[in-house]
């Protein structure tokens, strides 16, 4: 065999091993871990490669090596999402929501009202949308760190009567729990469709998140286009409150659901392991590529996209939504 293919193969295994000890140390894991004894497990796994790769020939090692990954991930492979955990109090719900014609009814609509992130009046109630009255969308791209590409992508929409919906795909998070892409790839969350009235999704991140910069893009792709992502992402959101899923933090994240959700109602192709879908922070730049966000340059539609003055300005006023819009 060439050299250059064993020293891929290497490479390889020795990929596959550095997977298989984060497994043990994250896997399935809670907020508190790795925990002693998974770190324990961890030591006993490299120590047992260290010995083959020492002591034994070297078609052993390698079969040791390649046992114990199949015997982790086997373990792993059992590892099954739950809707039953000590859910944060702002998550412990999922939407209901189900089409009938024209009409989107959802259940355990989330719609709190906040004074500080950690502050708020619960409140869940049912909602009703007539998808015929569906006149925008619109796509949000939320900051909050001095590294452009990290950001969080979620979309609203708009109906007759100052009526707005959003969804949020995002983790559901344990008490006491918090985001980390590393955990986020060893089924450490499950993934969830926070379905909310806009002024509570928003005004979350507009006016009380200090480190929070949201924008706010309108779509211009039609009212059957947008109708049509619509009822796919609450097909969605109504499979995962009926079976849970993990999130995973390359392939089904914010970003990742929402070009997902496109690519199934027209026809884009989008690669979920595009720069732009992998930071959502750029994922506006993939929007206006893709002629969703009009024909204006992209700089000028970031700075009237920018909501932050206004909505320092709307507060918590009854008309919040047409005030960060500038109407």
């Amino acid at each position: 065999m060439p050299g250059p293919i064993n020293y891929l193969l290497l490479a390889l295994l020795g990929v596959a091993q550095l997977w298989a000890v984060t497994a043990i140390l994250l896997g399935g894991g809670s907020a508190g871990d790795p925990s002693l004894l998974r770190v324990l497990l961890a030591v006993a796994y490299v120590t047992c490669l260290a010995a083959a790769a020492w002591k034994a020939p070297h078609l052993t090692a390698l079969g040791t090596a390649a046992a114990l990954f199949v015997l982790v991930g086997g373990w792993y492979s059992t590892i099954t999402p739950s809707h039953e955990r000590q859910w944060s109090e702002d998550q412990s719900r999922l939407a209901h929501p189900e089409i009938h014609g024209d009409i989107l009814t959802i259940a355990d609509l989330r719609d709190f009202r906040y004074r500080s992130e950690s502050d708020w009046d619960a409140r869940w109630r049912d909602a009703t949308y007539d998808l015929r009255q569906l006149k925008r969308g619109w796509f949000i791209v939320e900051h909050f760190s001095e590294f452009e590409g990290a950001a969080h992508a979620m979309a609203t929409f708009e109906f007759d009567g100052g009526q707005f919906l959003a969804v949020s795909v995002e983790i559901r998070k344990e008490q006491g729990e918090s985001y980390s892409p590393l955990r986020g790839l060893f089924r450490q969350y499950e993934v969830m469709y926070v379905v909310a009235d806009e002024r509570d999704a928003l005004q979350l991140r507009t006016n009380y998140r200090p480190d929070s910069d949201l924008y706010l893009y309108e779509v211009d792709a039609g009212p059957e286009a947008t109708r049509a992502f619509l009822e796919d992402m609450m097909a969605r959101a109504a499979r995962i409150a009926a079976e849970p899923a993990f999130y995973n933090s390359l392939v089904d994240t914010c970003a990742s659901n929402l070009a997902t959700h496109l690519t199934r109602v027209s026809e884009e192709s989008i690669s979920p392991l595009s720069p732009r879908v992998l930071l959502p922070g750029y994922s506006h730049q993939l929007a206006w590529d893709l002629k969703l966000l009009g024909d204006d340059p992209l700089e000028e539609l970031k700075a009237a996209a920018r909501t932050r003055p206004r909505a320092a300005a709307a507060k918590d006023s009854e008309d919040y939504s047409l005030r960060i819009r500038g109407l």
